[in-house]
């Protein structure tokens, strides 16, 4: 096992991003279960012991190099031991693969016996693993246990939309409901991430469940593809298949009720410290980091500073309490040359990674405590960039964006709600920006509105959106259109690919181009793009026309090859010319789709 953390620590987060255990079915049944296969499964008794055959696979691609991060081939153990409890726990482990290699018996063992209990209460799902459980495994656990478990009902005839946070970010969810005779399919499908980096690919998005009447699990097969476009173009596949195998009375593994009190309850964010802490190979400790942090100056090395700001945000990751010592010194600090900028900084940086929603509370209430703009709009930003904000932080950067003062003010706070309603569920928030958007005082808010309306991405804001496409202020039309980027509905693609046809204005079709990098197209979409880039008179728009069509073509070589070709053979650029030919000639990315 020794041998194993290591390794498993090294991948990380890198699991963890892809260890979004949802995903493409085993080859006996590549298309999933059918609605007769759900109905057919006999729900196991409440007090029985129901086995599961799980295989799990994740692979990296990039440029056609297919490595295999984990394969997982396992039987789960699960009793439902109450109303609202599960105890969940690996009863054997026939095959475990990482990076390629075999992972010894010891590595193993280490993951049987220990029991996880998960309790699902209304809408809210809480899991407790053992104390015990391999640190470097945590992510891993929590992934899968998140994977499995549904936690929602029918509500009506209309699927459900959830945000939903996991080990990748935030993710916007589907769930849509079929009775299958006594038992209910359930399909959950992965509309899309807040982080621009991340595409949720147009066909593997999709984990499909079969429940038992009592919400237990039958099954869950599924495939998700995960296209990255930062640091580098690569591709994430995952597959999961769990199956109920067969059920029995209570086996020796749960003779007695495993008493969640004795566990440790774990959610994402506590997993992520773990690995996080682990990972951190700074050198520097918590007190160290506030001693430098003091006397941080412009001259200090960027080294340094970078490091301070690492262990501050490991430490308040994992010790969220922490977070109010930062606060102060943001608070005390009256300064503003270079280097209480940087300090502030590096204090707001940490803070905006904690992933702790009380600390996203005080990066609001700094929103209007600091005591200049410079420290206020840090603030905001730094909420902004939070993963774990609440609806209370919208509503307070919603009322502060309408009654600043300060423009700078009222729109980074504008924007800030934007991001925090794609992040979470703000009812009233689409509301609000149009109410505000209309309010004829707020004229100079304009760009600022709609940009969050894009942030947020809102089908409310549609109406909005396209009529704004023919405004004469060119500003304001490259903004709106940028804003359809995460609206969903081939209606938006269509209304995307008829500015790139139209629009007359370089930096109106330029918006146009980066929005349509979030979307999937059919073949002929992106030939039609490919055909009017080539009439473009200038180099740089085709240049950026060709970049939109390779990241289609890395994700998907089969759709967006052809339109590649016809740029290339249709442009007079030269550099564009060059630029695909060398996408062409390199090994295509494989994203399983060819």
């Amino acid at each position: 096992m020794k041998k194993l953390i290591p390794v498993l620590v090294g991948l990380g987060l890198v699991i963890a991003a892809v260890l979004y255990f949802i995903h493409r079915p085993t080859a006996d049944n590549a298309s999933g279960p059918e609605m007769a296969d759900i109905a057919a499964f006999e729900a196991p008794p409440a007090g029985d012991e129901a086995f599961y055959t799980v295989k799990i696979s994740a692979k990296q691609l990039n440029r056609g190099m297919d490595s295999t991060l984990i394969d997982m081939d396992a039987t789960l153990s699960q009793i439902k031991q109450s109303d609202t409890e599960y105890v969940t726990q690996w009863s054997s482990i026939a095959a475990l693969n990482l990076m390629n290699s075999k992972a010894d018996q010891a590595a193993t063992t280490v993951l049987l016996g220990k029991p996880s209990v998960t309790t699902i209460e209304g809408k809210t799902i809480t899991h407790y693993l053992a104390k015990d459980f391999p640190p470097g495994l945590t992510t891993f656990q929590l992934s899968f246990l998140q994977k499995i478990f549904v936690g929602l009902k029918a509500d009506g005839s209309a699927p459900i939309l959830k945000t939903e946070k996991d080990e990748v970010g935030a993710a916007q969810v589907q769930y849509a409901f079929e009775k299958a005779g006594a038992n209910t399919k359930v399909t959950k499908t992965w509309l899309g991430y807040t982080q621009d980096s991340i595409k949720v690919d147009a066909v593997d998005n999709q984990l499909i469940y079969g429940l038992a009447p009592d919400g237990r699990l039958l099954s869950v097969v599924g495939t998700l593809t995960l296209h990255y476009r930062k640091p580098s173009p690569s591709h994430f596949t995952t597959t999961i298949s769990v199956i109920l195998k067969n059920h029995q009375a209570k086996s020796s593994l749960h003779k007695t009720v495993v008493n969640k009190d004795n566990l440790q309850k774990t959610d994402m964010t506590r997993a992520t410290a773990v690995t996080r802490q682990i990972q951190n190979q700074t050198g520097m400790t918590y007190d160290d980091a506030l001693k430098q942090l003091d006397t941080m100056t412009e001259k200090t090395d960027s080294k340094i500073v970078y490091t301070i700001f690492s262990t501050l945000k490991a430490d308040v990751i994992e010790h969220p309490e922490h977070a109010g010592v930062l606060v102060s010194k943001i608070l005390e600090t009256k300064t503003r040359d270079e280097g209480s900028r940087r300090r502030l900084s590096a204090m707001f940086g940490a803070l905006a990674q904690s992933e702790s929603p009380a600390i996203a509370d005080s990066l609001a209430s700094l929103a209007t405590e600091c005591p200049d703009n410079f420290c206020k709009v840090q603030a905001i930003v730094a909420l902004n960039d939070h993963p774990a904000p609440s609806e209370s932080n919208a509503a307070k950067m919603i009322d502060l964006a309408a009654h600043a003062v300060d423009t700078e003010i009222a729109s980074t706070a504008v924007l800030a709600a934007g991001s925090i309603g794609k992040k979470v569920d703000v009812p009233e928030l689409s509301k609000a920006l149009i109410d505000e958007y209309n309010d004829p005082s707020k004229a100079s808010l304009k760009t600022a509105v709609v940009a969050a309306m894009g942030n947020h991405g809102s089908a409310e804001y549609l109406p909005t959106l396209k009529a704004n496409l023919t405004a004469p202020d060119t500003n304001l039309r490259g903004s709106s259109v940028y804003s359809l980027r995460y609206i969903p509905g081939d209606d938006v693609n269509t209304t995307l690919l008829n500015v790139v046809q139209k629009e007359t204005d370089k930096g109106v079709t330029s918006e146009a181009l980066k929005a349509l990098q979030f979307k999937n197209l059919t073949d002929t979409q992106y030939v039609d793009v490919a055909q009017k880039a080539a009439t473009f008179a200038d180099a740089d728009l085709q240049q950026s026309a060709a970049r939109m069509l390779v990241e289609a073509y890395n994700d998907n070589p089969k759709v967006a090859r052809k339109a590649l070709e016809t740029l290339r053979d249709s442009t007079k650029v030269p550099n564009v010319k060059t630029y695909i030919d060398s996408e062409l000639n390199a090994k295509p990315a494989d994203a399983g789709h060819q």
